[in-house]
């Protein structure tokens, strides 16, 4: 990459759908934002640039839309949405006001990816979290910012801690004394913080990544310091219990039939559909998975795929007919994807 500014931010996705996982770069001192699109091979694209009119501070990327192509959201003095097409980019701004950094996941589990972005209030003790929430046809619901003290760093976590299937949030204090977990009640709405206590070595920043490292089916927390000299301990693991403890020592696994798998994740696009309907999935490890199509009332319409899955990505399509070749009516239908015992249902419209 030809640029003397240098690039501060990378993120990757999917952004042409081809399967192939794309680079995306944002350069907060040039203020422009790029792609090196992935070959499948190994190789990739020269970089393209985008100028912004602003200095970003965050990339993410994501599919808004549900049509399979992943989006770009860069933060800064705007937060602006740039919605992938074959023919190029669409730009939606959301907001004028200072963001800090920001996650693309579906908030409220309606089958939508929502926004959320955060931003340290200097010098006062607060910290603010936006909610931008996905209604479809790339519009947004901008709601008021859910101010919360002690100040934070603006980095943040997505991360089901509860097994609930709704992603939670995790700060950093920007004291580096606490982490701060705000569990997801469902409708945009936190709960009370929850503190997990750090020991400050004078460390200039840290950084959290959750994830299950004791397979017990929880993710748990590891946190990393940085200084420019040595400190006594660069990293802490908190490893999650399953019942609201954060814990140094590792939980194990916990035999249990009801254990939930991590979510499939299943988009289904486009929602509505009047001829073809995508569907797109992940699986964490191999195990059953069924896909089937039901009518409003549970009567089952079709099996889409009934087999072993290796862990990874997949997609798939339906030509709205039934199993007999006969195309069924313009209605509601419910796409239910069944992974070991997991379960997830989207509810999709036929037209014409």
């Amino acid at each position: 990459m030809e640029t003397y500014v240098g690039v501060d931010y990378y993120t990757i996705g999917d952004v042409n759908f081809d399967s192939y996982t794309d680079i995306l770069f944002a350069s907060n001192n040039g203020q422009f934002w790029g792609i090196l699109y992935n070959d499948g091979t190994g190789n990739f694209s020269e970089p393209e640039y985008y100028d912004l009119s602003f200095q970003p501070v965050n990339i993410s990327c994501g599919d808004l839309n549900n049509d399979g192509r992943e989006d770009i959201v860069i933060t800064g003095q705007n937060t602006e949405v740039y919605f992938s097409y074959p023919d190029g980019f669409q730009l939606s701004i959301l907001s004028t006001d200072f963001i800090g950094n920001n996650e693309i996941c579906d908030f409220n589990n309606d089958g939508l990816n929502d926004i959320l972005a955060s931003y340290p209030l200097y010098p006062f003790d607060y910290t603010k979290l936006k909610h931008y929430e996905n209604a479809g046809n790339n519009t947004f619901i901008n709601y008021e910012p859910f101010i919360f003290q002690p100040l934070c760093n603006g980095y943040f976590e997505i991360s089901d801690f509860n097994n609930d299937s709704m992603p939670d949030i995790l700060f950093n204090a920007m004291n580096n004394t606490n982490l701060i977990i705000f569990y997801n009640l469902g409708d945009f709405q936190l709960s009370e913080p929850q503190f997990i206590p750090l020991i400050n070595y004078g460390e200039s920043y840290r950084k959290s990544h959750c994830a299950d490292f004791d397979g017990n089916g929880y993710n748990d927390i590891v946190t990393i310091r940085g200084w420019g000299a040595p400190l006594p301990a660069n990293v802490n693991i908190f490893f999650n219990d399953g019942k609201g403890n954060f814990v140094e020592d590792p939980v194990g696994i916990i035999e249990t039939p009801n254990l939930q798998l991590p979510t499939p994740n299943l988009h289904c696009y486009p929602n509505p559909f009047s001829e073809y309907l995508n569907f797109k999935f992940s699986i964490i490890k191999q195990n059953s998975v069924d896909l089937s199509v039901y009518d409003i009332n549970g009567k089952h319409i079709k099996t889409i795929t009934n087999k072993i899955y290796s862990p990874g990505k997949y997609k798939l399509k339906w030509n709205g007919k039934f199993k007999n070749g006969k195309e069924v009516k313009p209605d509601a239908y419910l796409i239910r994807l069944k992974n070991g015992n997991h379960i997830q249902t989207v509810r999709v419209i036929k037209i014409k």
